[in-house]
């Protein structure tokens, strides 16, 4: 039994670990970016005494955080998928904030937050190259 067979046995959650050095260590440097920026975003969600959201802020609040933090954890198992969850949510957030046109930029913390979606996204693709 090869080891990567062992690794999905042992944790089915996990997309299996396989690859050259450097997209192994890609890909943890990843997931763990991944955990930081989720209790980071959780935060978001569960801190604060904020008044209720309009319905415009609970579509954004949807996508950033909610969309972003579940695509991290789809891309644990999913790296593609997830990943893709995550950019395409992050994209919708910079899409609504260019919409409102009030002229604010939100800067690029949000971009911050979700980059382990983006590069777990791209540990997918590298991997599935790797693999053909």
């Amino acid at each position: 039994m090869s080891e990567s067979s062992q690794n999905v046995k042992a944790c089915p959650w996990i997309a299996r670990d396989s690859g050259p050095g450097a997209l192994r260590v890609l890909r943890w440097t990843s997931r763990v970016a991944s955990v930081v920026s989720l209790i980071l975003l959780s935060l978001f969600l569960f801190g604060g005494e904020e008044s209720t959201p309009t319905g415009r802020e609970w579509l954004m609040l949807a996508l950033f955080p909610g969309a972003v933090s579940l695509g991290m954890l789809l891309a644990w198992r999913h790296e593609i998928v997830g990943g893709a969850i995550a950019t395409a949510a992050i994209a919708g957030t910079y899409a609504m904030f260019w919409f409102r046109r009030d002229g604010v930029f939100p800067g690029y913390w949000f971009l911050v937050f979700a980059s382990p979606g983006m590069l777990l996204l791209i540990v997918g693709v590298l991997a599935r190259r790797h693999a053909r």
